[in-house]
């Protein structure tokens, strides 16, 4: 893995060194599904007393997220260029976990933990274009991501049914505590490696899909081999504008109103 990085970055450097620079920017938005991968289960009821840790394997079923941002593109040629992005990222995600001192476990179908994070992304991609027709390039990236968990909280959610009927039944939330900070039991910052591909339409819209891997463990109660890993793969659109070509508008409509003062 940190050959790849090593060769990605060391890539991007030469061609800025020996090509003459294209800058644009732009934003994308899109739908996330976090996928996380844990063996501890969050311990709400924490008593020092006992010996309230246990390792459980915690499935996730994740729900669709949203995320949004602005974005870079530095061309170095038609094939490579750097793409470092600046997202919000909201994940979203339900999980059936043993929770300690309580009534239920991931057996239950009838109580699950929904979690809900806040992350502000910023991955540096290189970004390697294959023009397929005039107007449209594929594309494929890769470089390292530098997450960062903004806030988080955990809800225990209790599906209670009203009738006989299955379909009839309510849902209430309680909230467990905060992800994050001092009382949080996972890290705020996480490093990951970002990879996907896509399409480009004529140099300005696209589409793709990318898969944002957390690397660090989050979990800060390791004492009996707690991990948790945080990662996403997401779907975006976005629109690039190309900051050379509004250069040259704005010098070319100034120059027609020099000319046109100078005309009258």
């Amino acid at each position: 893995m940190k050959k790849i990085l090593s060769t990605t970055l060391f890539l991007a450097l030469t061609s800025l060194l020996s090509a003459q620079t294209e800058f644009k920017y732009g934003f994308e938005v899109g739908s996330n599904f976090a996928i996380r991968n844990s063996n501890h289960f969050y311990n709400y009821n924490y008593d020092a007393t006992d010996n309230p840790y246990e390792s459980n394997t915690i499935t996730s079923s994740p729900q669709a997220g949203i995320n949004a941002g602005v974005m870079f593109e530095i061309s170095f040629n038609r094939f490579i260029s750097l793409q470092p992005d600046i997202v919000f990222v909201f994940q979203n995600g339900n999980s059936n976990e043993y929770y300690y001192k309580s009534n239920f476990s991931n057996k239950n179908e009838n109580i699950w933990i929904n979690q809900n994070l806040l992350y502000l992304n910023v991955p540096v991609n290189v970004k390697f274009k294959f023009p397929i027709t005039q107007k449209m390039k594929a594309f494929m990236l890769l470089g390292p991501s530098f997450n960062t968990g903004i806030f988080g909280t955990d809800f225990k959610v209790r599906k209670e049914q009203k009738s006989s009927i299955e379909s009839d039944f309510t849902l209430k939330k309680e909230k467990l505590g905060e992800t994050f900070g001092k009382a949080g039991y996972l890290s705020r910052f996480d490093f990951a490696i970002n990879y996907g591909a896509g399409l480009e339409f004529l140099d300005k819209m696209f589409v793709s899909v990318e898969f944002n891997q957390g690397l660090l463990n989050l979990a800060k109660d390791r004492k009996n081999g707690a991990h948790f890993k945080n990662s996403c793969i997401s779907i975006n659109v976005g629109y690039l504008l190309n900051a050379n070509e509004a250069k040259n508008r704005r010098e070319e409509r100034q120059t027609e109103e020099n000319s046109e003062l100078e005309n009258y």
